[in-house]
């Protein structure tokens, strides 16, 4: 079963780069893109991907309020806090991302995040649970790799 991704950057090379990576990757799938923050958010409550792929710094609604909010309302979707900001991590993380990604890194860490996330996300019994299992399995496996 494929791990659907939704990607919400508002650099359009940004996200038809991360679209074509994932396109050679078979068990991933994504479900569709997004430019801005508002756009994120409808997009994760209507297509649910097992993985949101987010920019924290985007137009309209910004990608850090609604992180703030996706965590708030869909707490099993593993949301991937993904900047090329890297003081953006510690608040990003507080907010509810399961992890975080800098630009900068290599495309397997991201794969790498997902297959994580999707994981985590498939073992979480409770809606309850769910942020905190995703945030402690990202955390292990990123600081053991």
């Amino acid at each position: 079963m494929a791990i659907t991704v939704l990607i919400a950057d508002d650099h359009h090379a940004v996200r038809d780069g991360l679209h074509a990576a994932f396109s050679a990757v078979p068990e991933v799938e994504v479900l569709g893109v997004a430019a801005d923050g508002r756009e994120a958010m409808r997009l994760t409550h209507e297509l649910r991907p097992d993985v949101l792929i987010l920019d924290l710094h985007m137009p309209v609604v910004s990608g850090l309020e609604a992180l703030r909010l996706l965590t708030a309302t869909l707490p099993t979707v593993c949301v991937i806090a993904y900047s090329g900001k890297a003081w953006l991590r510690r608040e990003a993380l507080a907010l509810g991302a399961s992890a975080f990604i800098s630009k900068d890194a290599p495309f397997r860490d991201l794969l790498q995040a997902i297959r994580a996330g999707a994981r985590a996300k498939k073992a979480a019994s409770t809606p309850e649970n769910a942020g905190a299992l995703l945030r402690r399995t990202l955390e292990s496996h990123l600081t053991t790799s």
